[in-house]
């Protein structure tokens, strides 16, 4: 049976996620707690806010250096913000460390012409390969987003999937078995149910 661990640092939907992960029939726990992560066979970053905070929060509940070790060797998710902390660095609002497990940093989409932020609401995801990931969802499925700033990859060989809100932006990343997510499968019916379901028993 595999167990995955849902990371609570204080900023993840973990209500929204608990019921999603429940419904595909997954083994899961809520760890608030850092030192437990390596008893677990998966794991998931949730994320609701900005860069600055959910880093501050990490390193606050020492999370940071157990989810880079439990990175070299298992399977990890990172949903909308937990996606953009395994950056180097982000912006949102100023200035602050990632995890650093994917090469890149997280800044601001553009806003212009009729273009406004945040990016809310739903929009297609476009594969760029095979993966598991996406085993039973079709190619520019539509997921839903909610989001200001962008994972900018340093390697765009680590991009699976895109996504356009005035310009093409990663919307799933992978590198190894790390996967990451723009938007909120929790939030996005069927689809995101099928992508958890993948992530859970799959990936």
């Amino acid at each position: 049976m595999t167990k995955i661990a849902v990371i609570d640092y204080g900023m993840g939907n973990l209500f929204s996620l608990g019921k999603a992960l429940e419904y595909v029939g997954a083994t899961f726990q809520c760890l608030t707690g850092a030192e437990q992560l390596q008893d677990y066979d998966k794991a998931i970053i949730p994320g609701v806010g900005a860069f600055f905070d959910g880093a501050a929060n990490l390193n606050k509940k020492s999370w940071m250096p157990e989810i880079v070790e439990f990175s070299k060797t298992k399977p990890l998710l990172g949903i909308c913000l937990g996606m953009q902390l395994l950056a180097d660095c982000g912006w949102e609002p100023a200035h602050a460390l990632g995890l650093g497990i994917v090469s890149g940093e997280v800044v601001k989409l553009s806003q212009e012409g009729s273009y406004r932020l945040p990016h809310i609401g739903w929009n297609e995801v476009k594969q760029e390969g095979d993966n598991p990931l996406f085993n039973g969802i079709k190619q520019d499925e539509d997921f839903y987003f909610l989001h200001s700033y962008y994972f900018k990859l340093k390697n765009t060989a680590f991009q699976l999937a895109n996504t356009n809100f005035n310009h093409v932006f990663p919307s799933v990343i992978k590198k190894d078995f790390i996967y990451g997510v723009q938007f909120h499968p929790e939030k996005s019916g069927y689809a995101g149910l099928q992508l958890l379901k993948n992530f859970c028993f799959e990936c």
